[in-house]
């Protein structure tokens, strides 16, 4: 036996026991923020105690949010451009201005760009270098409402208000407004805008992070009476087909897709039936549930890390609504002063150990002056009905030979490895707890260029267990 390994002994369970321990104080439970932009104040809700346990001034505030990959960091709109919050402390960091009209916000996959919709008639979405402030403008409609991204970072989905010219053939709708999906392609140089149509009135947008189907809340009319009813559009990611899933009531706004379970939740307004959540199956194609929350106007869904809780605004009865989703029944509702908004993912991740800040600030007050490049770009009105855009909507995009990428150190042999000699070790996992703890610096062993979580030292200690690499 080597006695540098371990083994699954008591002494094992004890040594696990006291790395776990040494992370757990650094841990923190998510807050969930909602916008009181009347009083221009962001509230933190505890979502251990469901309590408001923080009151954050924003000047100029908005109610559409966003959380970077790390969860320490979450935005919210605001001003002309977006807000940062330390969602360690629950303060504002800085603004951000970009020079936009905001109405939406995401934070790419690498937490590197923050894209801002620019809810003007011209239409535009920004993305904004969150080290260097620098902003380009990328295409994006007429009045972008709603922004979502692919899981690889490479598009941009982003929901219209309002369109310049009609893309026939719409919908079944003869009369309809029909603003389309503008698909952004963020590794092409310039950036090509594709629309699509996905309904009439397309509100919330996002992404399954696991298969990259796209699911946009819009509104549908049925060919017969030309009556408006909720729908879901589900949205291949490879061919951009559409199909229409029909919903309960007529008014959808916020959708956001359950994390492990991959159900679709869709936030509703109804001010002559129940208001609530659509429970969306895309496997069957089908809404498999309504969970009512009360009467009048909802804003957005949104679902805390592990998918076990969707939180959704009550706007009309000024209250925070906790759903369980095992139980797909409301666990709480907490009130909340003044009208409250939020739309996007305003639920914040789990907390590891605070990571170097990629963008230090002196003041709670600093602000970010972008240089602003705006992009030529190539509008290919349905092109993807028509196949005109294969370097959009093929089934393989080629990412042009000037995508950034992240420079990466060479991955060890397996998890947790991390001197390469095909075990896990006591001193690989000590090194693991002093990278969580932020007592010394690099890239984790195995891990790629991210913070170490509690669950990846669960996952080494398991590879240890397991006889490392040959496990």
């Amino acid at each position: 036996m080597n006695p540098s390994r371990f083994e699954p002994s008591r002494s094992w369970a004890f040594s696990a026991a006291l790395f776990l321990g040494l992370v757990q104080p650094a841990m923190a439970q998510p807050f969930a923020y909602v916008s009181l932009v009347d009083d221009s104040t962001v509230v933190a809700i505890d979502t251990a105690t469901d309590t408001v346990a923080e009151s954050i001034p924003v000047a100029q505030l908005g109610s559409a949010f966003a959380v970077h990959p790390s969860g320490r960091w979450v935005y919210v709109t605001a001003a002309d451009g977006a807000a940062e919050i330390d969602a360690s402390a629950n303060s504002l960091t800085r603004v951000i201005h970009a020079g936009v009209k905001p109405s939406s916000v995401a934070v790419s996959p690498d937490g590197q760009r923050l894209y801002i919709t620019d809810n003007a008639q011209t239409g535009a979405t920004v993305a904004v270098d969150l080290a260097s402030g620098h902003v380009d403008g990328l295409p994006a409609g007429s009045f972008p409402f709603a922004i979502a991204l692919s899981p690889e970072g490479d598009r941009a989905y982003v929901t219209n208000t309002s369109i310049k010219e009609e893309h026939a053939p719409c919908s079944q709708h003869p009369l309809a407004d029909c603003p389309p999906l503008s698909v952004l392609n963020l590794t092409h140089t310039p950036v090509s805008a594709g629309q699509l149509n996905v309904g009439i009135y397309p509100t919330g947008v996002a992404v399954d992070s696991a298969s990259g189907a796209i699911y946009v809340a819009v509104q549908a009319a049925d060919a017969a009476t030309e009556s408006l009813y909720a729908g879901l559009a589900a949205v291949d990611p490879h061919t951009l087909g559409v199909s229409q899933i029909r919903l309960t009531n007529a008014s959808p706004r916020g959708v956001a897709v359950q994390p492990l379970g991959h159900l679709v939740y869709v936030s509703q307004s109804s001010f002559v039936a129940d208001s609530g959540i659509s429970v969306v199956d895309p496997t069957l194609s089908a809404e498999i549930g309504f969970i009512p929350v009360g009467r009048g106007d909802v804003d957005g869904v949104a679902f805390n890390s592990s998918g076990s809780q969707a939180y959704v605004v009550d706007v009309t009865g000024s209250r925070l609504v906790v759903v369980d989703t095992a139980s797909r029944a409301v666990a709480t509702a907490i009130a909340l002063p003044g009208t409250p908004r939020a739309f996007g993912q305003f639920v914040g991740r789990d907390l590891g150990p605070s990571p170097t800040p990629t963008t230090p600030s002196d003041t709670p007050t600093a602000t970010l002056t972008p240089t602003v490049t705006r992009t030529p770009t190539d509008t290919l009105n349905d092109c993807c009905f028509h196949h005109t855009c294969p370097e959009l909507c093929g089934d393989t995009p080629t990412p042009a030979s000037t995508t950034p990428t992240l420079t990466t150190p060479t991955p060890a042999t397996c998890f947790g490895d991390c001197d390469g000699n095909g075990l896990v070790t006591v001193s690989d996992l000590v090194n693991l707890v002093n990278l969580a703890l932020g007592n010394s610096s690099g890239s984790p062993c195995g891990l790629g260029a991210h913070e170490v979580t509690i669950g990846d030292l669960i996952r080494a200690v398991n590879v240890a267990v397991n006889d490392g690499c040959n496990g």
